[in-house]
This record gives structure tokens, C-alpha cells and sequence, in this order.
């Protein structure tokens, strides 16, 4: 099912099972949106964002280019928590392990440097995890919340608890999800399709239509409905940028979990 909304850059999709809806954003057009299989709304920020996780119905956790910060849509305003020094980097990929704590990467705004970090946001306090990434991309936990994968979209390479498992040549692994049997769905950017491991080895791909996928998560009642955002920022042909809803045999785990 393609749905026929284009975005700059789609990101971060996320399933809130308060409203049975899917919510992503769209990070150039400053834009959160939601869609519940009949229609779409569209919330416009000030600043870009970049990732988001669960509260509830009426809020949002919010990551924007320069800080964290909750949503609220029943006033349409954004309340800052933690605020960085965004001059040469921005918050991108981010998502809550097991435990609801945020795990959150700066890129490059020039996407040339490694100075960008993967953080976690706890007791209010941002600590740095990882230094040294170029795109940071890909943050998702395995089931029992043991794995932490990441990658940096920079170099193509695919890490699992800090030891690089995979690496692309000329194609960017961008963001990610889990499934129930633990294995890892990464979406290639450039690549048209999104590569799925199986304890850390390349299992299969599901090709698509897009050529610049960016992010995935499960969603839908069951679980079972695999929903991918995607970018024309770099295709103007009218072909990249829509969501794209598959149905899959197999089944999501349960990412959304508040933030604590």
C-alpha cells in the first residue's frame, strides 16, 4: 500500500497504540505527521525534527535539531527539555530501549565529519555513549533489551553493542526495527529495499519502490503491518518520499514504550 503524502526526508516512524495511529516526521518540512489508514494530519514546528517516542494520545516526546522536548497536540506547542550547541551538529535517529530510556545520535550537518555522538537521555541528564559518528542512524534493542544496534549511515557500516557486524559500499543503512524472532530490519538508503539479519547475518531483503527508504517500524492492531517512510530530497522525479504500509507474516515487537 503506498499513500500518497510526499515528504522531504520521512523519518522515524513510530506506532501509538493510545489512538491506533502511525506517526512520523518529515525533518526538511518541519513537520509531525499522523496517519490512521483513512487520513493524514500534518503539525508544523519552528525547528526540525528528527525522532520521536511515545507519551500518550495528546503528547509526543519530540526530538528537534537542537534539544528534546515533549509535543502537545491538543495546544500545538513544543516545551523544551535539554537544549545542545547545535552550530555543527544536529540530533537525527533515535529510540527507547526496553526500559524507556532514549538512546539518540547527533550527525554532521555538513555530513563530512565524524563529530557526532549516540547519547542516552536519563534522570534528565544527557550521557554520551558513542563519539566519532559521522550520520548516526539505525538505534534499535533486541527483545530482551541485551543488543543495542546503531549505524552510521557515513560509512555504511552496521554495528551490534559497539563491534561492527555489517558494512555497505556506496549505499547508507539509515533507520531501523526490530521483530519478534529478534531479527533486525535495516533501511538502505540508496539501496531500494531494506536488508533483514538474523543473528547478525544477512537473511533476506525486501525490495520496494522507494529508492531512498530512511525508516520502518511495525504497527496496526496485531502488529503485523511493516510501515516505511522515505525521502525525495534527492529525487525529484516523483517516485521517493510517500510511506509505504507492508503486510508481513511476521510480527513487531512492541516498540512503543514511553519515555521515562
Amino acid at each position: 500500500m503506498i499513500i500518497e503524502n510526499k515528504n522531504l526526508l520521512g523519518e522515524s516512524p513510530i506506532w501509538n497504540n493510545f489512538n491506533e495511529k502511525f506517526y512520523w516526521v518529515d525533518i526538511l518540512d518541519k513537520k509531525i505527521k499522523s496517519f490512521d489508514e483513512k487520513s493524514i494530519e500534518v503539525f508544523s514546528l519552528n525547528k526540525m525534527p528528527t525522532c520521536l517516542a511515545l507519551i500518550d494520545s495528546t503528547k509526543i516526546f519530540t526530538v528537534v535539531e537542537d534539544g528534546l522536548g515533549i509535543y502537545d497536540f491538543r495546544n500545538d506547542s513544543y516545551n523544551y527539555l535539554h537544549k545542545i550547541n547545535a552550530s555543527k551538529v544536529r540530533f537525527n535517529d533515535g529510540k527507547c530501549d526496553r526500559n524507556g530510556v532514549l538512546h539518540i545520535g547527533t550527525m554532521d550537518r555538513n555530513e563530512k565529519e565524524f563529530i557526532g555522538s549516540i547519547f542516552k537521555y536519563q534522570n534528565k541528564q544527557l550521557i554520551e555513549l558513542i563519539p566519532n559518528i559521522g550520520i548516526s542512524n539505525g538505534i534499535s534493542f533486541s527483545n530482551d533489551n541485551k543488543v543495542m544496534y546503531y549505524s552510521d549511515s557515513l560509512k555504511g557500516e552496521i554495528f551490534q553493542n559497539n563491534k561492527l557486524f555489517y558494512k555497505y559500499e556506496n549505499i547508507g543503512p539509515d533507520g531501523s526495527t526490530v521483530d519478534n524472532n529478534d531479527n533486525y530490519y535495516s533501511c538502505l538508503w540508496g539501496g531500494s529495499r531494506i536488508d533483514i539479519f538474523n543473528k547478525f547475518k544477512l537473511d533476506k531483503s525486501i525490495v520496494l519502490k522507494v529508492k531512498y527508504p530512511t525508516c520502518c517500524c511495525f504497527g496496526g492492531k496485531d502488529l503485523n503491518k511493516l510501515f516505511i517512510t522515505s525521502a525525495s530530497v534527492l529525487d525529484n522525479t516523483g517516485k521517493n518520499g510517500f510511506l509505504t504500509i507492508e503486510n508481513s507474516n511476521l510480527i513487531g515487537v512492541n516498540e512503543n514504550i514511553i519515555v521515562i
